[in-house]
């Protein structure tokens, strides 16, 4: 390998840690404005495809109380993020009735969750 050839390939190498890092950063912008209280997100199980998609779990704080890890999912080429849906707090249905005197917001939120599930494992699986 002549010298030329290493420099361009530790150059590139360090161009794709920064490129990942910036990535990564990005993602912490966009989810960190879905939160109550943005300085306190802690991220964790990263993953990265390669179509530019970042996924991971966050957790924040809301009046000084702990919140659980969420999932999510950031887009780099369009610099969106899709957080993982609250769980609906009314009771659980019965196969047979999914609905079982539920609420129209609890059966859209589960709705809603069951789409952010099926998407997290096809984006970031």
């Amino acid at each position: 390998m002549t010298p030329r050839t290493c420099l361009v390939a530790t150059l590139s190498l360090l161009a794709g840690l920064t490129g990942c890092d910036s990535a990564e950063k990005a993602a912490e912008f966009a989810v960190t404005r879905h939160l109550a209280a943005p300085a306190t997100a802690r991220f964790r199980a990263w993953h990265i495809n390669n179509e530019g998609v970042i996924c991971g779990e966050v957790r924040g704080r809301e009046k000084d109380v702990p919140t659980a890890y969420r999932k999510f999912i950031y887009f780099a080429h369009t610099g969106h993020a899709v957080m993982e849906p609250p769980q609906s707090r009314e009771r659980i249905c019965p196969p047979n009735n999914p609905t079982c005197g539920r609420t129209d917001e609890a059966i859209l939120a589960d709705k809603n969750r069951d789409e952010f599930d099926a998407r997290f494992v096809a984006d970031c699986r």
